[in-house]
């Protein structure tokens, strides 16, 4: 162990203990502790929320995000304390299930959803960067920021409801680029679902592309009712 390492010990993202030699950015403990959701518990919250994205070809979400659980301070490190490189830690942890399911479905283009660019200026980087760059490198696939636009800035979402969720994020994105996604497989990825307002609002808009397909990856879910 190296003397800047005795002086000031790397401590793990989700708990904050120190790291042993061979761990990086979690211990152990909380790699196999993360509250990663299964496919079936995932159809479980959906079915008990009415939630539904219509016209998708496939979905997968990582982690269970629930208040003062490690997928939490994950998250909030991610988009508010410059943890960029977490977003590459969940996305290789999210990998083989990604690679699995799109095994027979190749994916032509990923789309991060973006933020409004004074938002991004401000915080210097979109949190789903470094998330979609992982998937980018595995599927043989770009990385495009052009195509989805968020043209409007809006108070955040985390505390409304579905129907105000909904009408605050009505006609805040727009679609360039639009015979690019023509025939096109689409990745489209986000950090946190809870009631699915933003991914429907966007999914509706690629929905009026010709024989554009979609399917969607998140790092996190939330139950609207916690």
């Amino acid at each position: 162990m190296g003397l800047l390492q005795l002086i000031l010990p790397k401590r793990c993202y989700a708990c904050e203990h120190i790291l042993m030699p061979g761990e990086f950015n979690l211990c152990t403990g909380c790699r196999h502790s993360l509250p990663v959701i299964t496919p079936k518990k995932l159809q479980y919250y959906f079915h008990q929320i009415d939630f539904s994205i219509a016209h998708i070809n496939a979905l997968d979400i990582l982690l269970l995000f629930e208040k003062n659980n490690r997928s939490q301070k994950l998250m909030h490190r991610l988009k508010y304390r410059e943890y960029k490189h977490l977003g590459n830690i969940l996305g290789n942890i999210q990998l083989p299930r990604i690679i699995e399911l799109h095994k027979a479905s190749k994916i032509d283009l990923i789309i991060p959803i973006p933020i409004h660019k004074r938002r991004l200026k401000s915080r210097g980087y979109n949190q789903l960067d470094a998330y979609a760059n992982v998937f980018s490198e595995a599927l043989k696939a770009p990385v495009r920021n052009d195509i989805l636009i968020k043209k409007e800035l809006h108070e955040r979402l985390a505390k409304l409801n579905f129907i105000l969720r909904k009408e605050t994020i009505k006609n805040t994105f727009e679609l360039c680029n639009k015979a690019e996604l023509q025939n096109k497989h689409i990745l489209l990825l986000d950090d946190i679902l809870t009631t699915g307002a933003t991914l429907n609002e966007v999914i509706n808009n690629l929905n009026t592309i010709k024989n554009c397909k979609i399917s969607v990856a998140c790092m996190a879910f939330t139950k609207p009712w916690d």
